[in-house]
């Protein structure tokens, strides 16, 4: 008969487990750390889980603890519990975002030939700097019109994202329109306008290498001068604005311009320091609804490297087809 045996020591495996998470929900995974500080217990329980993987908060999964049987007996030990059912808690969470606000996206152009633009802000944040966008149409827009913008990128949750949305739709505004009126123009473009013509007219007239002629008569083919010859212009004066249609190449094109008086000095013959006339016109300039100028507006501007010495002229040759606006009438 054995006697003078001691009872073994209860020993839950579980009182020693830890359980913390990496990753973020829904992909977070368990980690299993044993905790004893008992050297033998330390190097002697084992926990595994199959199935701590892909977890959420709530998520649940079962532990198994592993040891030498035989070892524990030897040291007294008799374990209670081998498998325990967990649920996650406290499993990290991924932080939200809606990629999107990296883009500002703008609207120019007239209704049925409209286009649209982004610019994408500047960013040192790992995930989205590696995001691109791509929009299913971008041109030749009317108002009311959607577009799609889709993003792409790669594994969010590795950096800690959950992206709100992949896709985006944007409506096209209210879009601009072609000047057509020069007096239907707000006083403050209308300045904008004239200013950028005279200093154009300015520029054109006076530069180091003018080109160009002055004609006499009613037509290329009149007598006329080359502006070289001349040593300087001056007194730039705008006597009408006009507004017209024209077709090149089987384009149409929409002109804004004006009919600028100035002063030609500096040279010997006849027609030496009299009064020509000349024309600065921009191309298919655009209104916004808000009565601005399309931005851009100033570098439709042409100003034409010829002048005429009768106001004559420069109405047949380019404002028979409309009705010149007297300036001096504003």
């Amino acid at each position: 008969t054995v006697e003078g045996l001691e009872d073994p020591t209860p020993l839950n495996p579980f009182d020693y487990l830890e359980i913390t998470y990496e990753g973020y929900a829904p992909e977070a995974h368990a980690i299993l750390t044993n905790k004893a500080e008992d050297e033998f217990l330390s190097e002697n329980l084992y926990f595994s889980s199959d199935d701590c993987y892909n977890l959420d908060e709530g998520s649940t999964f079962n532990v198994t603890v592993y040891f030498d049987e035989y070892e524990m007996d030897y040291q007294g030990y008799a374990v209670t519990e081998t498998t325990r059912g967990y649920t996650a808690t406290g499993v990290p969470q991924p932080k939200e975002i809606d990629v999107f606000e990296l883009l500002t996206v703008s609207f120019s152009g007239v209704n049925g030939s409209g286009q649209m633009s982004y610019e994408i802000a500047e960013t040192e944040d790992p995930f989205l700097s590696g995001v691109y966008f791509r929009f299913d149409k971008d041109y030749n827009l009317s108002e009311g019109d959607t577009i799609t913008c889709t993003a792409s990128y790669y594994d969010p949750l590795s950096y800690g994202y959950k992206v709100v949305s992949d896709e985006k739709t944007y409506t096209v505004p209210a879009l601009g329109k072609y000047v057509t009126d020069y007096a239907s123009l707000s006083a403050e473009v209308q300045a904008q306008l004239m200013d950028a013509a005279t200093k154009g007219m300015e520029e054109q007239f006076n530069a180091s290498d003018r080109s160009g002629y002055v004609y006499t008569g009613e037509s290329i083919f009149s007598t006329s001068y080359r502006l070289a010859d001349y040593q300087s212009a001056s007194n730039f004066q705008i006597t009408h604005a006009y507004t017209c249609s024209y077709t090149s190449w089987g384009t149409q094109y929409q002109e804004v311009g004006f009919v600028f008086r100035f002063d030609l000095a500096g040279n010997s013959i006849a027609e030496a320091n009299t009064t020509v006339y000349g024309i600065a016109g921009f191309t298919d300039l655009v209104i916004n609804p808000d009565g601005t100028l399309e931005e851009g507006w100033e570098e439709t501007l042409t100003a034409f490297k010829s002048a005429f010495i009768t106001y004559d002229l420069m109405y047949k040759d380019r404002l028979a087809t409309c009705d010149p606006v007297n300036v001096t009438a504003f």
